[in-house]
């Protein structure tokens, strides 16, 4: 029985990290510039049907919206279970992101679209000078014995 109740636990994680990971790429979806919350539940109950099956996908619901200028996708079911007597696994999980109109700057120009002005040549552009050894080039030398503590016992090292 515990060797179940071990493998419903690891199913359920299993079970819950594929609806986030769902809830994330229908956000993702549906913030994409031209793309709707429509796109993106479909795009999460997709994912949802080719993981889980489905059975189980039918019992996640996936609602989105627009808040705050956020586009949203929720999911709130019960996963079940397949051990008798173990209750399902409730989930509450929400997806977030800016929709990527709402992302650009329409004011000013990209910075892509505005030339390029170099007064100096970059860095990149000189050959590069090594006076010295660089310090991990060096090997380490160690003339004076240290003092270490450990738990509260001191130790001298040379």
């Amino acid at each position: 029985m515990v060797a179940l109740a071990v493998a419903q636990f690891a199913l359920f994680l299993y079970e819950r990290n594929v609806v986030m990971g769902s809830l994330s790429e229908g956000t993702r979806v549906a913030a994409t510039s031209g793309r709707s919350i429509a796109d993106g539940q479909r795009a999460a109950g997709k994912l949802l049907r080719e993981a889980l099956g489905r059975r189980i996908a039918a019992s996640v619901p996936v609602r989105g919206a627009v808040e705050s200028g956020l586009v949203v996708l929720r999911a709130d079911a019960t996963l079940p279970s397949f051990v008798p007597g173990l209750p399902g696994l409730h989930v509450h999980m929400t997806a977030a992101m800016h929709k990527e109109e709402d992302l650009a700057v329409h004011d000013q120009p990209a910075v892509h679209d505005q030339p390029a002005v170099h007064d100096e040549p970059a860095v990149h552009d000189q050959p590069a000078v090594h006076d010295e050894p660089a310090v991990y080039d060096q090997p380490a030398v160690h003339d004076e014995p240290r003092v270490v503590e450990s738990a509260g016992v001191q130790e001298v090292r040379a």
